[in-house]
């Protein structure tokens, strides 16, 4: 995949924020984080970490069993696999120039659907709204092995 290079204080930063916010993504220790790099279609950090968004494509070697839901169903896709602001510089638009970043890049490949779980158990109702309002919808609600609930959601492209 694309070679992702950040220098160690930035990808600390990165890991930083993404482990306050592990119930919404789950915990990365540094090694996973740059295997996540490593697999990923697009990253994008904003200045020192204020945000970050990572997403894999249907070519990633990736095995979350998010993304895998994705792969099983879509031919060609990106697949969301984590996005974090932090508590800061929410309110700025960071998450939306991000998403829009993401969109720019996937137009520009020929993808056209851009996939993202979200938490219903335990709920997470903002981020249900800011994907509304990024033109998601919600297409399927599964249960995982560690108990809890997501639902599926894509936005079409083009």
């Amino acid at each position: 995949m694309t070679d992702f290079e950040f220098d160690a204080q930035i990808m600390d930063a990165v890991r930083n924020l993404n482990n306050v916010h592990e119930v919404e993504t789950s915990w990365l220790e540094p090694d996973d984080l740059k295997t996540l790099f490593d697999r990923a279609y697009f990253v994008e950090v904003v200045d020192d970490a204020d945000a970050f968004l990572i997403a894999m494509n249907e070519q990633s070697d990736h095995d979350g069993i998010n993304y895998t839901w994705f792969k099983e169903r879509y031919e060609q896709f990106a697949y969301i696999d984590r996005i974090v602001t932090d508590e800061r510089a929410r309110g700025q638009g960071l998450a939306r120039s991000l998403y829009e970043a993401l969109f720019d890049a996937a137009n520009a490949d020929g993808i056209g659907i851009v996939g993202c779980e979200i938490n219903r158990e335990p709920p997470n109702p903002g981020s249900e709204a800011f994907h509304q309002k990024m033109g998601f919808e919600m297409i399927a609600e599964r249960e995982l092995p560690n108990g809890k609930t997501v639902g599926y959601w894509v936005k079409q492209l083009g």
